[in-house]
């Protein structure tokens, strides 16, 4: 949720400019925002949200150094979380899978799958910090970085 990508705070665009490839699960809020995250990342990769209503997709599976990665932003999810998730990407088998509309970190293994949610950078709900994600594609792990 930001209105331009220079307004995020400097320590995201920072970890932004920094990474190898940027998965972002959505809300964007401007197509001036995404247009940025696009221009600074190494290799960019996002997904509308339920305020975005610009043209990208809906959702995407990738596959990055042989981790296989789905995202979502998950305003579609009807029932538990982790059983929606898991179903709507079943076919693909991900190693893991992001989502985000909550803002809420969270970070959980299911059943060999990780599900991941690195939280809101701008906007946190019922959590004492702002925070994103950071993958390490070579031990397929994931860890949520706290910004406050």
């Amino acid at each position: 949720h930001a209105q331009s990508y220079d307004k995020l705070p400097k320590l995201m665009k920072i970890a932004v400019e920094s990474a190898d490839a940027v998965i972002h699960a959505g809300d964007f809020v401007t197509e001036e925002c995404y247009t940025g995250f696009v221009e600074a990342s190494k290799a960019f990769y996002g997904v509308r949200g339920n305020n975005d209503f610009f043209d990208i997709p809906e959702q995407q599976t990738l596959d990055i150094d042989g981790l296989k990665i789905a995202v979502i932003h998950g305003h579609q999810a009807r029932g538990a979380w982790e059983n929606w998730l898991e179903y709507r990407f079943a076919k693909f088998q991900p190693n893991i899978i992001i989502f985000g509309h909550t803002h809420t970190p969270y970070l959980q293994t299911f059943s060999g799958v990780t599900l991941l949610n690195p939280g809101s950078v701008t906007r946190r709900r019922m959590t004492a910090y702002h925070s994103y994600a950071i993958i390490d594609t070579i031990s397929k792990k994931a860890e949520i970085t706290a910004i406050d």
